[in-house]
């Protein structure tokens, strides 16, 4: 409600959704809340269809960090990857929109993107040298 939108109703799995707390918050806004089957990912495509992208373009990203610094990259920065994935897919634009700017139902200033990097890029600030 913070950024315009109003939930209607919910569709996830069983997991944490499933606690009183929950349940008990979406009935005193009168929400709906569905559950999807056990390992029905097909009930929840869309979803599932942006994990998929993120983690691909993740893997993406560690494989090309890889091959281009050998000794620094380790499979230990896949959460920093992920999270890099996520808001790269959020704020880059989709057919004249993104992501975010559907959510927060507004424009998304995109003057921010020419500050994106490749993952693991060097990158050297303020670096004076003297001879």
């Amino acid at each position: 409600m913070d950024h315009g939108n109003n939930v209607q109703n919910y569709l996830t799995d069983i997991g944490v959704f499933k606690g009183e707390a929950f349940i008990k918050h979406v009935n005193e806004h009168q929400q709906q809340l569905r559950f999807c089957g056990a390992k029905a990912q097909h009930q929840n495509g869309v979803a599932e269809f942006a994990i998929q992208t993120v983690s691909n373009i993740a893997r993406a990203m560690l494989l090309h960090a890889s091959t281009h610094w050998t000794n620094n990259v380790k499979s230990d920065l896949w959460s920093m990857a992920i999270l890099y994935a996520a808001y790269n897919y959020n704020h880059t634009p989709k057919k004249h929109v993104c992501t975010a700017g559907v959510f927060f139902v507004s424009v998304v200033p995109r003057h921010h993107l020419k500050d994106l990097h490749v993952l693991s890029c060097p990158v050297f600030q303020g670096v004076t040298m003297k001879l």
